[in-house]
């Protein structure tokens, strides 16, 4: 393996990338990305710049949803336009489910 190769190659155990990451479709009708075989007390993140901002699921008893958290809120937009956004200066907090 030559120098080039062995510096651009990631760690199947853990490693630090740099750069941008893109996955390319190709000819399937489905790219997947992500973990399949968590079990209890074990979790799975996804940080969206930072530890505060984070896509997160934890295998527990009882069962947990996903939780999406951010330090600033959530801004929902549609065509470009502002619709909904929740943030964490909100007083009074809610909890909208269907049962």
């Amino acid at each position: 393996m030559s120098i080039q190769t062995a510096l651009q190659t990631v760690s199947k155990s853990g490693d630090t990338m740099t750069g941008d990451l893109l996955v390319n479709a190709g000819s399937d009708a489905v790219r997947l990305m992500g973990c399949t075989d968590l079990i209890e007390r074990k979790s799975f993140l996804l940080w969206l710049g930072n530890s505060q901002n984070q896509l997160h699921y934890s295998v527990r008893e009882p069962p947990t949803p996903v939780t999406m958290e951010t330090g600033l809120g959530f801004l929902f937009k549609a065509h470009g336009t502002d619709v909904i956004w929740l943030g964490s200066w909100i007083s009074t907090h809610k909890k909208y489910y269907n049962k």
